[in-house]
C-alpha cells in the first residue's frame, strides 16, 4: 500500500500548512499583548503627574561604553536572524531528525538521553514545537 512504511517529507503540505497558520495564529496573539501593553504603557503615564516631563542626564554621565552596543545591537540582529531562520517550512519536520539527534552521537550517556528525550517531544508535536521556537 502506498504510505507504509515511508516517513513524512521535509515539505509535506499538511505540516506546512498547519505550521503557517500556527505562526500567524501566534503572531496575531503577540501583536495583540504588544498593543495592549503599550496603551496600558500610555494610560498609566496620563494618569501618573509628572511622568510626562523627561529626566535627561548629562552627557557623559550614563555613556554606554562602544564596545558593549556594538555587542547588544549584534546579538539583538543574530537573535532576530535566528528567528528568521526558525520559520523555515522544513523546521517541523527536520529540526530533530537532521540536526539534534545525530549531533547528540558522540555524546555522554546522560546527554544522549536529554536529546532524546526533547527530540521525542519535538517528533510528537512539531508543529507546536516549531512555533514555540520562532
Amino acid at each position: 500500500m502506498s504510505g507504509m512504511g515511508s516517513t513524512l517529507q521535509l515539505n509535506n503540505p499538511t505540516v506546512v500548512a498547519a505550521f503557517k497558520s500556527a505562526l500567524i495564529h501566534q503572531g496575531i496573539i503577540a501583536l495583540l499583548i504588544f498593543f495592549l501593553l503599550a496603551m496600558l504603557w500610555v494610560s498609566v503615564r496620563e494618569w501618573v503627574p509628572g511622568s510626562r516631563t523627561s529626566f535627561r542626564p548629562a552627557a557623559g554621565d550614563l555613556a554606554e561604553p562602544r564596545g558593549r552596543q556594538v555587542l547588544r545591537i549584534g546579538f539583538g540582529v543574530l537573535w532576530i536572524l535566528d528567528g528568521l531562520l526558525q520559520a523555515q517550512p522544513a523546521m517541523p519536520l527536520g529540526l530533530a531528525t537532521n540536526v539534534t539527534e545525530p549531533s547528540a552521537d558522540g555524546a555522554p550517556g546522560w546527554v544522549r538521553a536529554l536529546v532524546d528525550f526533547a527530540a521525542r517531544g519535538w517528533t510528537y508535536h512539531p508543529v507546536n514545537a516549531a512555533a514555540a521556537a520562532v
